[in-house]
C-alpha cells in the first residue's frame, strides 16, 4: 500500500502542475493579446509629426523668436573634382545652397568676411572647412502694406580647431 500512496501522490502534483502551467499559459496569451490590440489601436506617428517636436515648434511660433545656428561646412568634399579657377566661386555657391537648404529659405546674404575666408588663400587654396552663423532676420520696409521679408544672414564664426564641433542653436546677437 505505501507504493500506491506514493504514486497518488505523484500523480496529483503532476496534475497540480499541469493545472498551473494551462493557467500561466492562459494568463500570458491574454497579456501579449491586450499588449497587441493596444498598439494596434494606437495611429502610427511618423518622425516629423511628433507631438513633441510639433509643441517645440509652436512655442517657437509664438515666441517669435529669431533663430540662429552655428554650423560647419565642410567645402573640402563640395568643390572636390572642381577645376582650380572655379573653386572659390563654387565655394561660395555651395555656401549659398547649405544656407538655403538648412534654413529653408531661397533669400541668403552672405557677409563680407565670409567672402574674404574663402577667397584667403585665392581661387585654387579653398580652405577645406569654413564654421558659420545663420541667422533668420526680417527685412523692415518703409511701406505699411507690405509684409516685412525674410532673409538668412550668413556670418563668420572665427575658429582655431573644427574637431568636436557640431551644429547647435544660438541665441542671436542683437544689433
Amino acid at each position: 500500500m505505501p507504493k500506491s500512496d506514493k504514486q497518488n501522490a505523484k500523480q496529483a502534483a503532476k496534475q497540480t502542475a499541469k493545472q498551473a502551467a494551462k493557467q500561466t499559459a492562459k494568463k500570458t496569451v491574454k497579456q501579449t493579446a491586450k499588449k497587441t490590440v493596444k498598439k494596434s489601436l494606437k495611429p502610427k506617428i511618423k518622425r516629423h509629426q511628433r507631438p513633441k517636436v510639433q509643441r517645440f515648434f509652436n512655442k517657437l511660433k509664438q515666441r517669435k523668436v529669431k533663430t540662429s545656428f552655428e554650423a560647419t561646412i565642410n567645402l573640402h568634399k563640395l568643390i572636390h573634382k572642381i577645376q582650380f579657377k572655379k573653386r572659390a566661386p563654387r565655394a561660395m555657391k555651395e555656401i549659398r545652397k547649405f544656407a538655403a537648404q538648412f534654413m529653408k529659405n531661397d533669400d541668403v546674404r552672405i557677409d563680407t568676411k565670409v567672402n574674404k575666408q574663402v577667397w584667403s588663400q585665392g581661387i585654387k587654396g579653398v580652405p577645406f572647412r569654413v564654421r558659420v552663423r545663420l541667422t533668420k532676420k526680417t527685412e523692415k520696409s518703409e511701406e505699411q502694406n507690405t509684409p516685412n521679408k525674410v532673409y538668412i544672414l550668413v556670418q563668420l564664426v572665427e575658429v582655431k580647431n573644427f574637431k568636436g564641433l557640431k551644429t547647435r542653436r544660438v541665441k542671436p546677437e542683437q544689433n
